[in-house]
């Protein structure tokens, strides 16, 4: 999994090696449905995802957050956070591509 965080107009990458528990954790996370609500489904690069809403996570910013979450496999295409002025303060964008090949690459 890779997330790419961009925030105050800093980049920044993270990626994690596979792992099937990061997996479970993230979809379970994003599934809580007392923490996040249905926000409406839009589409994103022609996929059609949900949009699910959070409201004070914490203290302080973020005020409220929205993920997009592609229904097919459960998992985060973007997280934005927003300020008490409905601006977006961060946004998290997820990248999960992991590729199996059990025979390796054989090249002949």
């Amino acid at each position: 999994m890779r997330r790419i965080v961009i925030e105050s107009g800093a980049v920044a990458l993270f990626e994690e090696w596979y792992n099937p528990t990061i997996f479970k954790a993230t979809i379970k996370r994003f599934q809580d449905k007392y923490v996040w609500k249905p926000f409406g489904i839009v589409v994103i690069d022609g996929k059609t995802v949900e949009k699910r809403k959070a409201e004070k996570l914490s203290k302080g910013n973020p005020l409220y957050q929205i993920v997009y979450i592609d229904p097919s496999t459960g998992l985060p295409i973007k997280e934005e956070h927003y300020d008490d002025k409905n601006l977006v303060t961060t946004t998290v964008v997820y990248f999960f591509d992991h590729v199996n090949d059990p025979n390796g690459d054989k090249k002949e």
